[in-house]
């Protein structure tokens, strides 16, 4: 691919929007120290995916973006775009049919950063996969900036590899080859979560069969429910009707009765009528009598006044009498004087006896007339008793009558309203049994296809009967693997504790690194050793490689782990090293290719397992290592920068020291408890579930 323009707006100098077309295969810029020049080559170099703010002549990647002025306000963003001629079709299979192809790299103010091939957003990773193979890139050939000449005449072998492995248009094929592999790392990591799955899958199958099982005797216990409801529904619905027939009959029973009542009532209110009138005419005759009889109290009220006055008159006169013979006594003496008054008072006596006796026979006739009047009074009184005692009694009488009355009304409506229930409950049956003679049908097709299924069945219990003796063998096999199983499960359990006990009593460990453990600060995080892993064929290279290191103690405090070890050497207690859990690493920073001398087994980092958030730390312990075979592979590399270690140990270091030998035991002892103690672990959890 070639260069035909380039646009730049708001990197760096060039504020506003700037083109240069290579029109020429040659093309010069020229201008004075300052102008600008080198930015057209960062412009490019930063278009193309550079990363680094220092390759750009950078603190920060918003250095890039122009800052402003005097008069001028500083840009919002910076963006640059390259756009290439694809007439020797040099591109990726998928720009091939592209005649240009333009690439556009944006950055704003905020932090937002875009991609784009042909005005498409795209990822970092595609815009590299552009320029790989094409001698075009951000680290190619193809750029020769400013010192860079000299910098490609004075680089090691190795350095200048990648320029030639470049121009040799193998750069993408080897960076395909380690997607590849990382792809197949990948899948080899969902392989074994996969076995996990099945192995927990086939874990939970006897409780899902258990559950299974389960189900089916539910699904049979229901049927046999509904069987045994629709069995009580039917009696239900033949005691509801029985009691629907009773009730229709003593409805109509009470109907009957209630008309019967009602006749009765109709006659009892005639001669209650008839009584009333009776009544009213005794009380018509009652006043009448109490008229009369309270005459005739009045009358005898009235004799008996002229009685008490003729009686009074009478004693006065026998007063009188008593006096005047008292005077005639006195008046004896002068009885001559006196006789012609004495004849006139005999006189006046025997009229006043006569009118006595006169008076007499006109008390004795009123008193023959006050005694039938008493005899007339008391007979009325006693029809007028007798008459208020039929009238109660009539009262009475209407009274039970209307509450007869009244509590056949109420039975009536009584009866109307369970008349009215039993009809809503005959319907709610009616329809009750259409759903039934429904559910009978099902249930009839059911029994069929049953019946249909029993052949079926029969030889399903044949089969079940030979799977049953096979599965009793199998029993038998799984007790002798279990006993088996538990077994070595105990072996491994007891093997696991004491190298747990081991490791905790840090059994080989200096006395400062144990003294600065002990303390539990928060800022300690654990051994270098606890941070990764190392394959059993791998230990003794890497504890040759490490050696004392395999102590050094991670922190994720550097300030308090400073503290940590001027406490540690004021108290005396010996000496420890230790290091930050988060040093400077850059990604893709010893990106080397490796040697191609038959024997090199990879970089030392790439061989041992530890937690992707521990990659920085790992990467910074382990450098470019380079692992090979033996030693003789060791003195066929040249120019490797980093160490190179055989897999018995020996160590070649970057500065020309060379050592081996013995003496690295206890740090190969501590990688090979470490894993050891994982493997035992998973072992233990694997014959547990056996178990």
């Amino acid at each position: 691919m070639k260069i035909k323009k380039l646009e730049i707006c708001g990197f760096k100098s060039f504020v506003d929007k700037t083109v240069v077309n290579f029109d020429h295969d040659v093309l010069g810029i020229v201008g004075p120290n300052g102008c600008g020049k080198s930015n057209i080559v960062d412009a490019i170099r930063w278009c193309m995916g550079e990363q680094s703010a220092k390759n750009l002549r950078g603190r920060s990647m918003d250095d890039i973006i122009f800052n402003g002025s005097e008069s001028r306000a500083g840009a919002e963003f910076a963006e640059v775009t390259l756009t290439f001629e694809n007439n020797d079709n040099d591109a990726p299979i998928e720009y091939r049919d592209y005649p240009e192809i333009a690439v556009t790299r944006r950055l704003t103010r905020t932090g937002d950063s875009d991609y784009l091939i042909n005005r498409t957003l795209v990822r970092l990773k595609d815009v590299t996969d552009l320029f790989l193979g094409t001698g075009v890139g951000s680290k190619a050939y193809s750029i020769i900036e400013q010192g860079k000449v000299g910098l490609i005449v004075s680089a090691k072998p190795e350095d200048r590899r990648m320029l030639i492995e470049e121009a040799a248009g193998i750069t993408k094929y080897k960076a395909r080859k380690k997607q590849a592999e990382r792809k197949m790392e990948q899948t080899q990591q969902n392989l074994l979560r996969v076995g996990d799955i099945v192995s927990e899958i086939e874990r939970n199958l006897g409780a899902l069969k258990r559950q299974a099982a389960k189900a089916e005797r539910f699904l049979s216990y229901r049927k046999e429910l509904e069987d045994l409801q629709l069995h009580e529904a039917s009696h239900r619905y033949l005691e509801l009707r029985a009691m629907s027939t009773f009730g229709d009959a003593e409805l109509e029973e009470a109907s009957r009765t209630a008309e019967e009542t009602r006749t009765t009532l109709l006659v009892r209110d005639a001669d209650l009528e008839t009584t009333r009138s009776e009544l009213q005419s005794a009380e018509s005759f009652l006043d009448e009598a109490q008229t009369a009889h309270y005459g005739a109290e009045n009358a005898v009220r009235a004799e008996e006044a002229a009685i008490q006055r003729a009686s009074d008159r009478l004693e006065q006169m026998r007063t009188r009498e008593t006096a005047a013979a008292e005077e005639k006594q006195s008046l004896e003496a002068s009885a001559e004087a006196l006789r012609e008054e004495m004849a006139g008072i005999e006189a006046n006596v025997d009229v006043l006896r006569s009118d006595e006796r006169e008076h007499a026979a006109t008390v004795e006739g009123d008193q023959e007339a006050l005694l039938v009047c008493v005899e007339e009074h008391r007979v009325a009184s006693e029809a007028l008793a007798a008459l208020r005692q039929l009238a109660s009694t009539k009262q009475s009488e209407v009274a039970a009558a209307e509450a007869s009355l009244r509590g056949f009304e109420r039975r009536k409506e009584e009866f109307e309203t369970r008349g009215g229930r039993l009809r809503v409950e005959k319907e709610n049956l009616d329809f009750e049994k259409a759903e039934h003679e429904g559910r009978a049908r099902q249930l009839d097709r059911e029994m069929a296809d049953l019946r249909s299924g029993k052949v079926l069945s029969e030889e399903e219990k044949i089969a079940l009967e030979l799977n049953l003796t096979e599965l009793k063998a199998n029993i038998g096999q799984s007790e002798r693997s279990l006993e088996e199983a538990k077994v070595e499960t105990t072996k491994k359990r007891s093997r696991l504790h004491a190298l747990l006990e081991v490791q905790t009593r840090l059994e080989g460990i200096g006395h400062g690194t144990k003294n600065l453990l002990a303390t539990k600060d928060p800022a300690i995080r654990s051994l270098l050793v606890d941070r990764f892993e190392v394959p059993e064929n791998y230990s003794a290279a890497v504890a040759g490689y490490l050696s004392a290191r395999i102590e050094e103690i991670v922190v994720n405090d550097l300030d308090r782990g400073l503290e940590l070890l001027r406490s540690l050497g004021e108290g005396k207690k010996g000496r420890a090293t230790i290091l930050v859990d988060h040093p400077q690493f850059v990604a893709g920073a010893m990106t080397l290719p490796l040697p191609e001398s038959e024997g090199v087994l990879g970089r030392l980092v790439d061989l041992v397992r530890y937690d992707a958030a521990d990659e920085p730390l790992i990467r910074s312990v382990f450098g470019n290592a380079l692992l090979v075979e033996d030693v003789g592979v060791l003195r066929q590399i040249q120019g490797w920068n980093g160490a190179i270690v055989t897999l018995d140990g020996t160590v070649s270091h970057s500065d020309g020291r060379f050592s081996g030998g013995t003496g690295d035991a206890a740090a190969q002892g501590f990688l090979d408890s470490k894993r050891e103690t994982r493997e035992l672990s998973e072992e233990v959890v694997r014959l547990d579930e056996i178990v």
